[in-house]
């Protein structure tokens, strides 16, 4: 039975939410910021209580359509505040992988990228597990984009957990694990399912690349995260960016090119943490910036050595490359076939791949420094430079 002081919150809401839908669907030039209607802790309730059931489809529907707006317009302290409460919410009903200590950090891959750019994350987590460090992806089971769910793993014979029981002992066990994001945060893979519905992006995409799933002690898990340039300030934000090891992949050109991209390369940027964070200006040959963040690769957008065409394209062109060295499947089980080829058959990677490897390498701990990394993947991938 329901007690007067959960009426009395839910009144609270409704109040609240119909106050920011209608501020979100005033004059947006007006003001800058979201802090001047609405605290970021009241921003934190609205998304509880819409994750927990509290919100009506039509206010729902209003709500999300109104964020995409913000997002198209790229309003970034606006929408920061959205994905600050939206994370705080989710971070209250995350349900955490928990890992144990290994020789080598774990490494945490989020799998939502978009299929104009191929998808090499299962190529590099068998890699990584190969080479004897843990992964763990997470992602949504299907998507509109395809590439972006779980059917190249399944072609390839991994398939995703169903416990998080199940998960952490695969994790340990086998050293690769596929985790739903229904398993981890139910309301974020809820709130992500809407796009079918709604026909739009929701908050939940952006933070959904953002989510660090595992828990463990710092130096035992490296989480790679995506986080849009124009939203980069998030970076050094805790409460959606924890002050753990972070592999930060960004595309300075707002192209859309994350971590997992088969034919550019985003900008990779590691940060050791904040136990073992570097005093020094440089590390092993990198500046290091004052939040800690050590640039590891500038944004690419056209491999020198190694240019890839995805079949689903032009053949000869792609709007990243002058010309195709060679095709790649965009269809789930062409894709797959194409990987295993690169796994077993000892063929080259594509440079994109090999340098997003030697990020992992390093993070992880598995190397000394970034150029050990660097010729360590160049010799697994078959590839003369990284």
């Amino acid at each position: 039975m329901l007690s007067c002081f959960h009426f009395l919150d839910l009144a609270y809401f409704m109040s609240d939410i119909k106050r920011l839908i209608k501020h979100l669907g005033s004059d947006l030039s007006a003001q800058s910021s979201l802090s001047a209607v609405i605290s970021p802790d009241d921003m934190r309730l609205i998304f509880a209580a819409v994750l927990d059931g509290g919100a009506s489809e039509l206010e729902l529907g209003a709500l999300i359509a109104l964020c995409a707006n913000i997002e198209s317009w790229r309003r970034a302290e606006m929408f920061s505040e959205i994905l600050l409460g939206l994370s705080e919410a989710i971070n209250e009903r995350l349900m955490p992988i928990e890992c144990a200590p290994y020789a080598h950090s774990n490494v945490v891959i989020p799998n939502y990228g978009d299929a104009i750019f191929g998808n090499a994350i299962p190529l590099i987590a068998i890699k990584l597990q190969r080479m004897g460090i843990r992964v763990l992806v997470h992602g949504a089971l299907e998507t509109p984009s395809g590439l972006a769910n779980c059917g190249v793993f399944r072609e390839l014979g991994i398939l995703p957990v169903t416990t998080r029981g199940q998960a952490e002992r695969r994790l340990n066990e086998d050293g690769l694990v596929l985790v739903p994001t229904s398993l981890i945060s139910p309301g974020l893979a809820a709130m992500m399912a809407l796009k079918a519905r709604l026909g739009v992006f929701t908050p939940a995409h952006v933070l959904a690349d953002m989510l660090m799933p595992v828990l463990s002690e710092p130096r035992h898990v490296l989480h790679v995260l995506n986080i849009p340039a124009w939203l980069l300030a998030l970076a050094d934000t805790e409460g959606v960016v924890l002050q753990t090891p972070v592999l930060l992949s960004q595309s300075v050109e707002a192209s859309g090119c994350k971590f997992g991209s088969l034919d550019c390369r985003p900008q990779m940027k590691y940060r050791a943490g904040v136990d073992s964070l570097a005093k020094t200006s440089t590390l092993d040959g990198h500046s290091v910036d004052e939040g800690g963040w050590q640039t590891l690769f500038q944004e690419e957008m056209e491999s020198r050595t190694d240019v890839v065409s995805l079949s689903a394209h032009n053949m000869l062109k792609t709007p990243h490359t002058r010309w195709a060295a060679h095709a790649v499947p965009t269809d789930t089980r062409g894709l797959a076939a194409w990987t295993r080829q690169r796994l077993d058959a000892g063929m080259a990677l594509p440079q994109p791949v090999v340098n997003q490897l030697a990020c992992c390498l390093y993070g992880a701990g598995y190397a000394e420094d970034f150029n050990q990394a660097k010729a360590m993947a160049a010799v697994e991938a078959g590839s003369l430079a990284a």
